[in-house]
């Protein structure tokens, strides 16, 4: 019985643990910003991104990876912008009702991520446009 038991939680956790993992290579995720405007991230890759900003009309990149349950994007630059006067930033963000939402923004000083006193306005929600993109894997 016990080891039956046993058998059903390893089998539950595996489960569990299956629908977690979270796959954002190939996918579109979008914000409304206003009638004319949406910004748009891309996941090119199982750890790289571009982030369109309507507002900006500008371009950006970089990493992402999973920690402690939250989505972590790391923009590393602009394409339209050198990387060396690029403020490098670190975006906390989490799943909310199947849309991705920013939760804490952080600036690097020298190795260091410095947490920003910036509030981030949830209302801001990024939703799955499309499942799956063309990717440069």
């Amino acid at each position: 019985m016990r080891i039956r038991l046993l058998f059903l939680f390893l089998c539950g956790l595996y489960t569990f643990a299956q629908e977690t993992k979270f796959d954002l290579k190939g996918t579109v995720w979008q914000c409304s910003i206003s009638k004319d405007c949406v910004n748009q991230y891309s996941f090119l890759t199982a750890d790289t991104f571009e982030f369109y900003s309507c507002e900006r009309e500008e371009t950006y990149y970089g990493e992402y990876y999973f920690e402690n349950d939250f989505l972590m994007i790391y923009e590393k630059g602009s394409y339209e912008e050198s990387e060396d006067y690029y403020e490098q930033k670190l975006y906390k963000v989490s799943l909310k009702a199947g849309c991705l939402v920013h939760v804490q923004l952080s600036y690097k000083k020298g190795e260091q991520w410095i947490a920003s006193n910036f509030v981030l306005d949830d209302k801001y929600e990024y939703c799955k446009a499309k499942s799956k993109i063309s990717s440069l894997d």
